[in-house]
């Protein structure tokens, strides 16, 4: 088949600081012997925090008769810690099969921040015969304290972590551990080139059929590799490849991230293989880690919640930024505004209740507006220096960074929101959503606003001539939401709303998302996804004075393709404003 093909790459190849100098022994991980400097995994109290990388079976046969010798622990802090066990499992809740222990002592360099390096009494030896090794690390910390490091991009599977009573969690969305396997031996594989994970999620500023496709390549050799070769194939679709001329040095990664436009329809349902297919100077020693079957994941869109008062003199200038946002082309379309009527007093669009999101803050009760969470995520700290998603949005560039940033993550669920207005005083509100493999969250709940534009306001502090409130919460499912249960890989939910007389139905939208919801920790109620939909299709310009009349950005298909206007069935349609229309078009 003859294919119009996109394909433009980027790859990035840094050498790891972890080779040790000894012949014949690698440092083998997934973090380029990096260690973070802070630590979004910090826990109060007295308790043991475990982490750990898995080395599937594809790696580990390449070292079949080498040994396990010890392990690296690399340490955001290690104040108020004071015993630290390195170790070798067949499983995360298994029994230790080799183990090193140290105390650590005042005045002495035993235990420190940054690389820790514990070789094992009795070394494991590996027998090519395994499913599979976690390599981790448990220390015990006596109050609280960051320990956890985490750097790099994501790498499926490789990352997990347990604290306190709680149970193991995957983190590898979130990047991988400092920990690394100390394998020494006289059998170590020369060249061995593997694909650590992939991912693909549509490419819409490409065009409609393209895909945007992650993966990481880890050189787990001895030996500098010149150059390699992969491909991407797929059932009905041919197949390309793409040569990689930059060298991977030993235990090195290349990050690499590429668009490909097959010039034919493809969804969740089309499975692609993507090949190692050669290195340049030498045959690949293990070719069992060179394919890789991507997971597919969604687009994303951003919720931008937004603190605001009547009260609050500075609050205008916070809003224009955000509508700003809404119209800035670098992020298609897909940022979702959300305004709270608290953090600087309340108003007479405060919701029963909505005091208690100031929560987020996280600095002792004390508040200020405007302010703003993007997705909240924990990017900030506090004035009592603790983390917080809540930060002060009225610098342009920084609130945009941070949303260009979210909206450049793919995602691993997808919603759709409907209404039923049959009702004139009520509106009906069905939520449904699909996810993939890789969707993970202790405690999901769904978050549902009714959300009213154009509201004239009354008094507006810093304000001169007409000003109007936009994206005001008229209603909520619960100022957290509501659990929400998965059946397999989809779930569907039902709310409804009573609507008051005075409210213009016309400037209303309904908004929902889904977060992990986590009450005693703040840097664990992040949104995963989030869709919005208009009580009318016929949407107006929003006032303020530096508003256009509201345009299409985007289309998109029910499985997050975007398409052009000759696509029928269900089309999504992404207005400027951050509005959603969907359309049935025939």
């Amino acid at each position: 088949m003859k294919m119009n093909r996109i394909f433009s790459l980027l790859a990035c190849a840094c050498m790891s600081l972890s080779a040790m100098a000894q012949q014949d022994t690698l440092s083998i991980g997934f973090c380029n012997g990096e260690v973070a400097t802070t630590s979004e995994h910090e826990m109060d109290g007295k308790c043991w925090n475990e982490a750990a990388i898995y080395l599937p079976k594809s790696v580990l046969s390449a070292y079949k008769g080498n040994v396990i010798a010890g392990v690296r622990a690399g340490l955001v802090n290690v104040l108020n810690t004071d015993s630290l066990i390195t170790w070798v499992r067949s499983e995360k809740e298994g029994k230790n099969i080799s183990s090193a222990l140290v105390i650590r002592k005042t005045g002495k360099n035993n235990v420190v921040k940054g690389w820790n390096k514990l070789v094992f009494d009795k070394p494991y030896t590996i027998t090519g015969d395994e499913d599979g090794l976690y390599i981790g690390y448990s220390i015990r910390q006596k109050a609280s304290v960051e320990i956890i490091s985490m750097v790099g991009s994501q790498r499926i599977g490789t990352s997990y972590i347990k604290q306190g009573t709680d149970g193991w969690k995957d983190i590898s969305q979130e990047g991988v551990l400092s920990i690394e396997a100390l394998v020494t031996g006289g059998n170590m594989p020369q060249y061995d080139l593997g694909i650590a994970s992939a991912t693909i999620v549509p490419a819409p500023s490409v065009s409609p059929t393209a895909l945007k496709v992650s993966l990481s390549v880890h050189n787990y050799g001895t030996k500098t590799v010149d150059g390699f070769t992969l491909s991407m194939a797929a059932d009905n679709l041919g197949s390309f490849s793409s040569h990689i001329s930059q060298a991977l040095e030993s235990t090195a990664d290349a990050n690499i991230t590429y668009t490909v436009d097959p010039g034919v329809a493809n969804d969740a349902d089309t499975k692609w293989t993507i090949n190692l297919t050669g290195i340049d100077n030498a045959a690949d020693g293990n070719s069992e880690n060179n394919s890789t079957v991507p997971f597919y994941t969604y687009i994303k869109n951003v919720i931008v919640e937004e603190f605001t008062t009547e009260k609050c003199s500075n609050c205008p200038t916070a809003a224009a930024n955000i509508h700003t946002l809404l119209e800035d082309k670098d992020v298609e379309g897909n940022i979702i505004v959300v305004a709270h009527h608290v953090g600087y007093y309340t108003d007479w669009l405060t919701l029963p209740n909505e005091e208690d999101l100031l929560w987020f803050y996280n600095a002792s009760g004390s508040t200020y507006a405007p302010a703003a969470m993007i997705n909240r995520k924990p990017y900030f700290t506090s004035k009592t220096n603790q983390p917080t998603p809540v930060f002060l949005p009225t610098n342009y560039q920084e609130l945009k960074v941070y949303a260009a940033h979210e909206v450049s993550l793919s995602t691993n669920a997808m919603l759709n929101v409907e209404l039923d207005k049959s009702n004139d005083s009520e509106v009906k509100v069905n939520v449904s959503g699909i996810c993939n493999d890789l969707y993970s969250a202790s405690n999901p709940y769904i978050m549902v606003y009714l959300i009213e534009n154009e509201l004239k306001a009354k008094d507006q502090a810093g304000a001169t001539g007409t000003y109007f409130q936009q994206h005001v919460t008229r209603a909520c499912n619960g100022i957290w939401g509501e659990p929400v249960t998965w059946n397999d890989k989809s779930f569907s939910y039902q709310t409804s709303f009573s609507i008051d007389p005075t409210w213009n139905k016309n400037n209303m939208e309904v908004v929902a998302f889904v977060y992990n919801y986590n009450k005693e920790n703040i840097k664990d109620c992040t949104i995963e996804n989030a869709a919005s939909t208009p009580w009318e299709k016929d949407v107006t310009a929003i006032n303020t004075a530096s508003a256009d009349n509201t345009y299409e950005v985007a289309r998109y298909a029910a499985d997050g393709r975007r398409v052009d206007a000759s696509h029928k069935g269900l089309t999504i349609i992404k207005l400027s404003n951050g509005m959603t229309v969907k359309e049935f078009i025939k």
